[in-house]
């Protein structure tokens, strides 16, 4: 109880808490709540195999628990890291057969998408990736980050007509995440360079430069770079703004990027 109450105001304190009552409680004796805290708690810190130990006890003794899901998704993870990728998957199938409703889910799929990544298998992660789309409990963060690996994914493929709208997406509806819009517009003019259609490319570098909330991010120098080579610096906006000014929204200006290739707002999977 202790712990759970200092989770936000002492994380430290909360986790020297629950490794102190891993040492001294046998997990049998332990609530389900209590070694689900436990169980992550233990994983976090590398200790697998004390870890498994309180998963694998909710399991056992509480197996009509609603707490299955954060031993399914600790096992999985866990099976991950010790390089068992079919364990994994296989815990990570029991997850969604019992829990699919969980709050972990999105976290699961990311977990799966990596796995399939790394073994190749490019369309399975986008599968999954596309999955965390779905998950209404994701939305935000999660959710740009998904959008934002697909197109990674299909720049990788060669195939960066299909990458553009998912890149587009987050600039024009996630403004809020400064660094992922800042990725998004530099790669959606990437995209549009490898297509040979330099003017869409050029629109879309000055819409992102025309912003000096995005000044700070890496990306912002590499596009300003890209149109001085094109030739139309001289038309750059002028960015000595007031530190107050408040921030020009891509979505829905007339002319931008996004109307020009059509996809301003639309849902990538769907076409909405």
């Amino acid at each position: 109880m202790r712990a759970a109450l200092n989770d936000k105001e002492n994380p430290d304190l909360a986790s020297n808490l629950r490794l102190r009552m891993a040492e001294v409680a046998e997990p049998r004796q332990l609530s389900a709540l209590l070694l689900a805290d436990l169980g992550d708690q233990l994983r976090l810190v590398k200790r697998p195999d004390d870890a498994i130990r309180h998963y694998r006890t909710i399991l056992t003794w509480y197996p009509r628990s609603l707490l299955k899901d954060r031993a399914y998704a600790g096992l999985g993870l866990i099976a991950l890291t010790q390089g068992e990728s079919k364990q994994a998957l296989d815990y990570f199938a029991l997850f969604e057969k019992e829990s699919f409703q969980s709050p972990l889910l999105a976290q699961v799929l990311r977990a799966k998408a990596d796995l399939y990544l790394a073994q190749g298998k490019k369309d399975e992660a986008i599968r999954e990736l596309e999955r965390i789309l779905e998950v209404k409990s994701a939305k935000g963060r999660p959710w740009v980050e998904a959008l934002y690996q697909i197109g990674e994914i299909r720049m990788g493929q060669k195939d960066p007509k299909r990458a553009i709208p998912y890149f587009q997406r987050i600039y024009v509806l996630y403004a809020r995440w400064s660094d992922m819009v800042a990725k998004a517009y530099w790669q959606s003019g990437q995209a549009f360079e490898q297509l040979g259609m330099t003017q869409e490319a050029l629109n879309t570098y000055k819409e992102f430069t025309g912003q000096p909330h995005l000044q700070e991010t890496a990306e912002f120098s590499k596009a300003l770079d890209r149109l001085k080579k094109r030739g139309t610096h001289e038309s750059l906006p002028d960015h000595s703004f007031p530190a107050d000014a408040a921030p020009a929204h891509p979505a829905g200006r007339p002319g931008g990027p996004e109307q020009r290739s059509g996809h301003a707002g639309r849902d990538p999977r769907h076409g909405r």
